[in-house]
Order: structure tokens, then C-alpha cells, then sequence
């Protein structure tokens, strides 16, 4: 008896329901750093996943072979769906690579390796610094300058715009690897905003905040065009401000000139930070002293907070297998991505697709 189109796509939407759910089986096992064990069970998962997937094709062609498939005008219904299942199926091939990357390729260090002098990529991110400074004349509402008019800080210098970028891409798999959901990042001494803009590009939740009110008020209008509703910018003073403890991450690019102004904001910041949360203080001042204030070095200046108590060799090793690809949210494409989303979902989580 010969089949109908209608046929084949009810078999085929019962075959999808299947694969959805053995597609989450397979991206529940998707947590780095991803154990021997943990490896064979994927790939005994993937295996039989495969067999369905390979009836969901047969389904498909046959369809497709069908007179009355043929005879479909464009925009049909069953045309449409069937196109979609093809769509899925190509899907679905690229992400078994993808996983298949995760699982088994040596994971990339935290900090990138800078570029060899002269390179293509050496150029590129030249460019990109020096345009950035060029930016940051243009907004900073005054010249910037080593020392602030107030007594004991510093004027609006900003940290080379590169040698940030590569801190947040470590620090962001860090706190991922800590098992936080929500990524939350604290600018002390933000100035026109612009490293703000950066960290949004890692982060779910930016907020900065400077000592000088024109300085704040030129973050918050760059922070606002941004249209990102849980980010902030504003005044305030690093000997004063109370909500250190509500960040994942907190940046200070030493705002403070004066040293014994600068031990109090670090004393400050550490009184109220939560446990393990993460430090980035690029001067050398905090080099002598982390220690003594119960922190611990992670890689280049940046401090684990209460680190004395946690295994610091399993949190790098879980970070270092978390991928370096930041996902772009696109609810729209996710829902076409039928019974592959689970396990794409899965390796956006832990920085392998966008």
C-alpha cells in the first residue's frame, strides 16, 4: 500500500519527539570537563541517536519521491515542513562535529596567546587598539590624564583595550566553570564607559560606576544607546560604595593614586565580595599583596577571593575545557533547530557555538 505525504509526516513528527528527547539525554552529559566516562556515554548516546536519524533521512527521501510530493505548489504545508526536516538533518550533521571538537581537542589556554609581532593578526588588533583610543578621546568629557583634580586619584587612563579583551575571555570561562548562571561584571573607575561596552560583549549583567560625575554621566548615555536593560552606569566612590558583594567579577584598573587610599578600596572590596568571586587589578601594588589578603592567583592579575578553601586545579581544568565562543541569543533561529537544540543549546552553554 502506498504511502500518502501525510503519512510520512506523521512518522516523522513522532521520529522528531524521539529525537528531541534523546537529544536532551545526550546534552544533559555536555558539562565540562567532560570525564572519560562522561565521553563514552555521549558517544554511546550519539550512537544511537544516529540509527534514528538515519530512518528520519529515509523518511524524508521517500517523501520527497512521492507524486504527490512533486506535485506540491511552494508554500505547501507538508513542503515547507519537509524542507525544515532537511534543514534539521544538515543541522544536526554540523553539531556532531562541533561536539565532537569539544570532547576531544586540547583545550585553549585561558590567556590567549598574544599574536607574533608583525602578523596579520598582530596588525588587526593594533588597529582595533588604536581606534579604540581614538574613541575614548572623543568621549572622555576631559582630557585624559595620569592624576584627577580631587586629591588622591587618578584621571581617566584606560587599560590597553586589547589586553582586556583577552583577560574577559578567561575570566568569563572561570566563572562558567564556577557553575554561575547569571555573569555579573563591576567596573570601579569605569571613566566614559567603554570598558563597559567590552564586558557587555561576556556578561550578562555590566554595571560601572566613577568618581567623577561627568565622567559617570558620559557611561551612562554610552551604556543606555547600548539598549541592554540589566546594564548600568553611574557616580559613585570606591571608598563608599556597598554593593561589591552582588558581582561575579570586579575590574579596577587602580582608580585610586594615593596607596593608602587604594589598600582601603581593596580592603573594602574583599570585606563584602562573595565567595569566589573573581578580582581583576592590573597594577602591580595588589602583586605583594594578595596573598596576605587571602586571594589567589589565577593567571596574570586576576585573583580568586577566598581561594585558600577551594580546588583550585579543578575549577582551571573545568575552564580550561569551556570553549571561547560567546553566544549571540537568537530565539527565533534556536526554534527552528527542532531535536538538535538540546545539544546545541548545550555547547552554547559551555562556549562552543554561537
Amino acid at each position: 500500500m502506498f504511502q500518502t505525504v501525510a503519512d510520512y509526516r506523521r512518522q516523522t513528527e513522532r521520529l522528531e519527539e524521539e529525537l528531541t528527547r534523546e537529544s536532551a539525554g545526550i546534552a544533559a552529559c555536555i558539562v565540562p570537563p567532560y570525564t572519560l566516562s562522561m565521553r563514552r556515554r555521549i558517544r554511546s548516546l550519539l550512537r544511537r541517536i544516529e540509527v534514528k536519524v538515519l530512518v528520519l533521512h529515509r523518511l524524508w527521501t521517500a517523501q520527497m519521491m512521492t507524486d504527490e510530493a512533486r506535485s506540491q505548489p511552494f508554500g505547501h504545508p507538508d513542503r515547507m515542513y519537509f524542507a525544515a526536516v532537511n534543514g534539521r538533518l544538515q543541522v544536526w550533521s554540523a553539531t556532531v562535529v562541533t561536539l565532537a571538537s569539544a570532547l576531544s581537542a586540547k583545550p585553549p589556554p585561558l590567556l590567549a596567546d598574544e599574536p607574533p609581532v608583525g602578523s596579520a593578526v598582530h596588525g588587526q588588533l593594533l588597529a582595533y587598539q588604536n581606534g579604540f583610543e581614538r574613541l575614548h578621546l572623543r568621549l572622555s568629557p576631559t582630557p585624559p590624564n595620569l592624576y584627577s583634580s580631587e586629591p588622591g586619584r587618578h584621571g581617566d587612563l584606560p587599560y590597553p583595550f586589547t589586553a582586556f579583551l583577552r583577560m574577559m575571555q578567561g575570566v568569563r570561562r572561570l566563572v562558567l566553570a564556577q557553575g554561575r548562571t547569571t555573569l555579573s561584571f563591576l567596573d570601579v573607575g569605569c571613566g566614559a564607559g567603554l570598558k563597559l561596552v567590552q564586558a557587555a560583549e561576556f556578561f550578562d549583567v555590566v554595571h560601572g560606576f566613577d568618581f567623577d560625575p561627568d565622567r559617570a554621566a558620559e557611561a551612562a548615555l554610552l551604556v543606555e544607546r547600548s539598549r541592554r536593560i540589566n546594564d548600568r552606569a553611574f557616580c559613585d566612590d570606591a571608598l563608599s560604595f556597598d554593593r561589591y558583594g552582588d558581582f561575579d567579577v570586579i575590574y579596577a584598573y587602580k582608580p585610586l593614586s594615593d596607596p593608602d587610599l587604594l589598600g582601603q578600596m581593596e580592603r573594602r572590596i574583599l570585606e563584602q565580595a562573595k565567595p569566589g568571586a573573581l578580582l581583576i587589578l592590573p597594577y602591580i601594588e595588589f602583586d605583594f599583596r594578595f596573598e596576605d589578603m587571602g586571594c589567589t592567583r589565577l593567571f596574570d592579575r586576576v585573583y580568586l577571593t577566598g581561594g585558600a578553601g577551594q580546588d583550585i586545579a579543578d575549577l582551571m581544568e573545568r575552564a580550561g575545557r569551556i570553549g571561547t565562543v560567546v553566544p549571540v541569543q537568537d530565539e527565533r533561529r534556536i526554534a527552528t533547530e527542532g531535536f538538535c537544540a538540546p545539544v546545541r543549546n548545550a555547547l552554547r552553554r559551555w562556549g562552543h557555538l554561537a
